[in-house]
């Protein structure tokens, strides 16, 4: 008993690995109700490595047992220079159905799609059945077929072929490629071949408008910001985009064969570009010279690896290069990955957003290999073959809407720059020259002291002092408008009381705003026109006390008519403008305010007080 069941297994074990010993090929009957069949469990397959047989000698008895039955669904022959001959049999049992067009007399038309773009020549061989013995009808096909040369001008198509009612059909190809030999076939009714025509085209159309959109939405962007990391976005979509136009046949469609090899040199041209532009968009999204060198250095010396290769598998004419190109241009997208993985662990947390984009298109890229090449046991079918172009659909989104957060991070940072920058500046101004400025103060009054110095060197001394001091006094101020923590509108409302206590503690006054006070100059966020409406208050002030001989000042600051306004009225001796000559005071008023798009109106009468009142315009 344990013989025969080591037996079986050893059986099912070479089944598994060797399922051509074990089975004959299986012939495909069309079923009724399933109008799109995957050939590749049906075909069998012989090797041509000299490249001379003909369909003649292909369908011989002496060659008809040379065939190889190989039972799976896509076959992988890898790099070869030989002829494959790929043999199939299909028996229709089935009435006409309103979904294929039935010819009464003969059969049934059939189409054959690849599922493979980049074979360059495939010749379909089907029984002509308006002649008698072994005449085969020949069809071409194949990327480097001509476009004009071709039944139906679509790149996946590769020919229509009768097939007869109730008798089992041999149907020959004659596979030929420089590229890697991937033989995958579907065989559809004309009905249904033009509903996957459609669903096909449908899927790429949505590709092509979102990248369209992407694009266009980076650019403006780019012209908004200079940020080279959008422009770059831009750059990688539209290699990728011009990839899949040229890969899925859609320019040779539309255009047609342009130069010798283009089918080949076009979509890897457009990879190899998206690939350069790919590391350089790593580079510089993960701001990789700032905050890990050796990685710039990386990313910029592994640049120019897959354009290389790329050159040299058409100038040596070695197909085996473009695995090798293959596997570079998936080194690209890993070593963005690791990258990206050690910044994430140093706290740069805008990484884990490239972790996630790029995963979308790793995987797609070892999906549809693995699928291509037999490692993983899934079907190619819609969603492995387009495996790669889902990956970059999720990866482009993602990286879109990841760069839109770059750009509020990038001005967060800046922002916190600034602050730290202006920060610095005002301790810089108060410990260094305000400390030197209150030293030459101090020391000229010292020196004043001196009994052997005369009236006018003592006078000297004391203008030194006192302009000292009042620069002093102007730097507390610059230094109180740089420092970031007082930026918040009540700071400036609280600043401005504290100066009126200050400077007219011997006088009645009032400090009014309607509304909230102390969010009044939020309505003026701009930090200079701030800054010149405090010095207009502060100089204002200082007229009042220097010129008015007023007892009683009225303040106040409100918005209104969609416009900030700020009067200062006091009950003095006035002026009469026309009568005076107007002093820096008043000059500096208006310059100020004209330095602000603001209007200041003087109002005054000898002997009536005197009303300042400033205007700005509020934005919407």
């Amino acid at each position: 008993m344990n013989y025969i069941t080591k037996l079986l297994t050893f059986v099912f074990v070479l089944a598994a690995i060797y399922p051509e010993i074990i089975f004959s090929q299986k012939q495909l009957f069309v079923k009724n109700g399933e109008e799109n069949y995957s050939i590749g469990k049906y075909i069998s397959i012989f090797e041509d490595k000299e490249n001379k047989l003909g369909i003649v000698e292909a369908s011989s008895d002496s060659i008809k047992n040379k065939y190889v039955y190989h039972y799976m669904e896509t076959l992988n022959l890898r790099f070869t220079n030989s002829t494959f001959w790929i043999r199939f049999v299909v028996v229709d049992t089935l009435k006409d159905t309103a979904s294929v067009i039935a010819v009464p007399q003969n059969g049934r038309t059939w189409v054959l799609i690849k599922n493979e773009p980049t074979i360059e020549d495939i010749r379909l061989y089907y029984r002509d059945l308006n002649a008698g013995g072994n005449n085969y009808i020949e069809k071409k096909a194949g990327s480097a077929v001509p476009v004009s040369d071709k039944t139906i001008k679509m790149y996946d198509f590769i020919a229509s072929f009768l097939v007869q009612k109730t008798v089992p059909d041999t149907v020959y190809l004659r596979v030929q490629t420089r590229a890697q030999f991937i033989l995958s076939f579907n065989m559809l009714t004309i009905g249904e071949y033009a509903i996957h025509s459609s669903k096909r085209n449908f899927f790429h159309g949505i590709l092509f408008g979102v990248f369209i959109l992407l694009m266009a939405y980076n650019i403006l962007l780019y012209f908004s910001i200079k940020e080279n990391v959008y422009i770059l976005y831009v750059l990688y979509i539209f290699c990728y985009t011009l990839f899949l136009f040229t890969y899925e046949g859609y320019y040779f469609d539309i255009i047609g064969r342009t130069f010798h090899h283009d089918y080949f040199i076009l979509p890897m041209g457009a990879s190899s570009l998206g690939g350069v532009f790919w590391l350089l968009l790593t580079r510089e999204f993960l701001s990789t010279k700032l905050n890990l060198p050796w990685a710039y250095k990386l990313l910029t010396y592994f640049t120019p690896i897959v354009p290389i290769i790329f050159i040299c598998t058409f100038t040596f004419s070695t197909p085996w290069l473009s695995s090798v190109w293959g596997i570079c241009l998936l080194g690209y997208y890993l070593l963005g990955f690791v990258i990206a993985v050690i910044l994430l662990k140093k706290g740069v947390y805008l990484s884990r957003y490239y972790i996630l984009s790029v995963s979308g298109m790793v995987l797609g890229i070892m999906l549809i290999n693995s699928t291509r090449n037999g490692y993983l046991p899934l079907p190619y079918n819609f969603w492995t073959r387009n495996s790669i172009h889902l990956g970059i659909l999720w990866e482009a989104v993602v990286l879109a809407a990841t760069v839109g957060y770059r750009f509020n991070f990038l001005k967060a940072e800046k922002e916190r720059e600034k602050s730290l920058m202006r920060n610095q500046i005002a301790s810089d101004l108060h410990d260094e020259i305000g400390s030197n400025l209150s030293t030459i103060s101090l020391q000229s009054q010292l020196m004043m002291k001196n009994q052997l110095l005369d009236n006018d060197v003592k006078e000297r001394l004391q203008n030194i002092a006192d302009t000292a001091r009042m620069t002093t006094d102007k730097i507390r101020d610059i230094v109180w408008f740089i420092n970031p923590f007082h930026d918040k509108s009540e700071d400036l409302v609280l600043r401005m009381k504290e100066l009126t206590s200050k400077m007219l503690y011997r006088l009645k006054y009032t400090f009014k705003s309607d509304g909230n006070d102390m969010h009044i100059f939020d309505l003026l966020p701009d930090l200079n026109m701030r800054r010149h409406i405090f010095l207009i208050y502060k100089e204002t002030l200082n007229n009042v006390i220097k010129h008015s001989e007023a007892t009683e000042v009225n303040i106040l600051l409100t918005a209104k008519e969609k416009k900030f306004i700020m009067i200062v009225a006091d009950n003095g001796k006035g002026f009469n403008e026309e009568k005076i000559v107007l002093g820096a005071g008043l000059n500096n008023l208006r310059n100020r305010a004209a330095l602000i798009g603001a209007q200041i109106l003087i109002e005054s009468n000898g002997g009536q007080g005197m009303k300042i009142i400033l205007e700005i315009p509020l934005k919407d």
